[in-house]
């Protein structure tokens, strides 16, 4: 898994290119696949690889674990 985070222009971003239906927050840090990170990696206008966000709780599906921000890091 690696940690990604949105860097883009809105304010919030869902993905669905990728079909993680993850949304993103400001400073938040999603746990992404391997797989699909980098080729989310390759639009660098919109996601940054960042320290993968803290495991809470179970996982959520899609091998996505729980978010978390800079913040609480």
């Amino acid at each position: 898994m690696i940690g990604i985070k949105y860097v883009g222009q809105k304010a919030k971003h869902t993905d669905f290119l990728y079909g993680t239906n993850l949304t993103w927050m400001p400073d938040q840090v999603h746990n992404v696949d391997d797989s699909i990170a980098q080729k989310m990696l390759a639009h660098t206008d919109v996601y940054a690889e960042a320290k993968a966000a803290a495991v809470t709780g179970t996982a959520a599906p899609f091998g996505r674990s729980n978010i978390t921000t800079e913040e609480n890091q």
